[in-house]
């Protein structure tokens, strides 16, 4: 039966009809268990990384490193030393090359989980256990293999046929630091192993498409991200305890860290990050497609430039102002404690006044010169340009919750929980989500709708529409999320 949404705006969003199943059944039950082959998903630079010490065509101690310093050489103690060298481990801290190194790389791609600090292979059924985890002797795909005796050994499940025999994916598993795809089997060199690490359940279909870049924050305050739709397909880019906050746009990214200091990048990966502020500079950052970079100083000031580089900050406001601010282009806003905002174009002249006191809660604007807002009413009003006054309401009072603008999509949520969307100022919203399902929205440049369910998973979706959305996460996986 077709009928309306279970709750309309109070103003302008009229005639939206809908299927009214509620987004826990449509989007959080988990689908069936995957049964297709995985392949060596393994960073490129760490599946070559040289070994320190050879002995007869060995790594000696499965010792291989990353040349992080620019030497051309390994620098420092062996990975085997009390102090060992940094270049030796994996931003997990596991060593590269290993099969330790490899799973969690793997989980983190598949279920932007981190699985850091487990030590040896061998202990890593007893730390997932006190991790929370279910450890069994049944496989599951998605689950890690974990193997006792000496070091021990861990894979990760990649597919279950109708027998119930399990399909590894692994590193190392014959000492030469290389991938390898191998089943249960009596011909695995190891046996059978001892436990299986179910860390989550896998939808039966996890084919990734191009997508707008989205990241998120863990409930480890680590970063993943990535520039695919789909499930799965993650990559770390900041470790577990340091990102308090996240802005992205195109690849642009910025993360403010957990002491205040302010971190970026221009591409997706592990690598490539740039402090720019020291501890205890910032309370807030955002980060353009243009490379417009702002932050809220803990003087309440905002600090801006074009580049990314370490210092260079231009004082755009002075102390004691800012609360918030958003950028779009080369278009800045900033709402200050009053609750007035301003805006300007580009980093350094005058910011013109475009709200009174007392008006304003949430701000955003795109690079197509939108200017988003929601009053303190909760109504949602929206300008195109910097300028006093001309504003339109888009949603009436008692609505918004939180907005989300680039570039012509533009995204609401309602205090309920329900999400909604439209391309373009004026015109009727769709909704997109049931009430009590969403609590954190964004938007990519090219249309992808981004979700934080209540459950704490991921959804995403192309264009404007109810449903369709697809599981990126399992739940408890985000704390917040960010698109560009």
């Amino acid at each position: 039966m077709i009928t309306t949404p279970p709750k309309q705006l109070a103003w302008r969003i009229t005639s939206v009809f809908i299927i009214p199943i509620m987004l826990a059944s449509a989007l959080l039950i988990p689908a069936p268990k995957a049964l297709a082959l995985d392949n060596d998903s393994y960073p490129a630079a760490w599946r070559t990384a040289p070994c320190v010490r050879e002995e007869n065509g060995r790594c000696v101690n499965y010792n291989w490193y990353i040349d992080k310093d620019g030497d051309s050489e390994f620098t420092g103690n062996s990975c085997d030393h009390a102090a060992p060298s940094n270049e030796c481990f994996d931003n997990f801290g596991y060593q590269y090359r290993n099969c330790t190194s490899f799973v969690a790389q793997k989980i983190s791609q598949e279920f932007a989980k981190n699985i850091s600090g487990w030590g040896n292979a061998e202990h890593w059924d007893t730390a997932a256990s006190a991790a929370g985890y279910s450890v069994d002797q049944t496989p599951d795909v998605g689950d890690i293999a974990q193997w006792d005796g000496g070091l021990g050994h861990v894979a990760y499940v990649a597919a279950i046929n109708g027998s119930g025999v399990a399909t590894f994916d692994e590193y190392n598993a014959a000492g030469t630091g290389v991938y390898s795809n191998s089943t249960t089997s009596s011909n695995h060199s190891k046996g059978a192993p001892n436990h299986y690490i179910h860390i989550g359940d896998v939808p039966a279909s996890s084919s990734l498409s191009s997508a707008d870049t989205h990241g998120i924050i863990g409930p480890d305050a680590a970063i993943y991200a990535k520039s695919t739709a789909g499930w799965g397909g993650w990559t770390q880019e900041v470790g577990a305890g340091n990102a308090t906050k996240l802005s992205m746009a195109g690849n642009n990214q910025m993360f403010l860290r957990g002491d205040g200091a302010v971190f970026a990048k221009d591409s997706l990966g592990v690598d490539g990050w740039t402090q720019e502020a020291s501890a205890g500079s910032a309370i807030a950052v955002a980060i353009s497609s243009t490379g417009l970079q702002i932050f809220i100083g803990t003087d309440g000031a905002v600090y801006g430039k074009t580049t990314i580089g370490w210092g260079g900050w231009t004082q755009e406001v002075g102390p004691g102002n800012a609360d918030k601010i958003a950028v779009g282009g080369n278009t800045m806003m900033f709402l200050r404690g009053d609750g007035a905002m301003f805006a300007k174009v580009g980093s350094g002249g005058s910011w013109t006044q475009e709200t009174g006191a007392s008006s304003t809660t949430s701000i955003a604007v795109s690079s197509t010169g939108i200017h988003l807002i929601i009053g303190v009413d909760n109504a949602i009003y929206s300008r195109t340009g910097v300028g006093w006054g001309g504003w339109t309401q888009e949603v009436g009072p008692g609505n918004a919750n939180k907005i989300a603008l680039t570039g012509n999509s533009m995204m609401f949520l309602r205090g309920d929980g329900a999400v909604f969307a439209k391309v373009g100022a004026g015109g009727s919203w769709t909704q997109e989500t049931a009430a009590s399902s969403t609590a954190d929205i964004a938007v990519g440049t090219n249309g992808l709708h981004t979700i934080l369910g209540t459950d704490g998973a991921v959804y995403t979706k192309n264009g404007v529409g109810w449903g369709g959305w697809t599981v990126e996460t399992g739940t408890s996986a985000a704390t917040s999320i960010a698109a560009g």
